[in-house]
């Protein structure tokens, strides 16, 4: 983080899961956002487990939207299991709509 009081915000993969719960506890609402887009477009395989439960526990429709996204589209390279439950079933319904579409795009040739 370069300057907490002027908004420009150098934000790090390594803390950017717990500046983003600090920031929520503090009523940092910039800081917060910041964290949380930074964490939208940084998701992986290798964090997408904890920024899961970091978007359950912080209660961001954003973030879920985000990881059940990333979810629908690697389903095969994940484990759906470490999913919380309601993101877990969010991200199923997309894997189904997906495959559906899929196959009605091929019917259609």
């Amino acid at each position: 983080m370069k300057n907490i009081y002027g908004g420009v915000y150098e934000i790090k993969e390594e803390y950017a899961l717990e500046l983003c719960e600090l920031a929520k506890e503090w009523s940092m609402d910039e800081l917060n956002f910041a964290c949380q887009e930074f964490l939208k477009t940084g998701i992986t395989h290798n964090n997408f487990r904890e920024v899961a439960k970091k978007a359950e526990e912080m209660k961001s429709s954003g973030l879920a939207e985000a990881v059940s996204d990333f979810g629908a589209e690697h389903f095969v390279d994940l484990d759906l299991k470490v999913l919380p439950y309601s993101l877990g079933m969010k991200t199923i319904a997309k894997i189904q709509r997906n495959m559906r579409a899929t196959k009605n795009k091929s019917l259609k040739y």
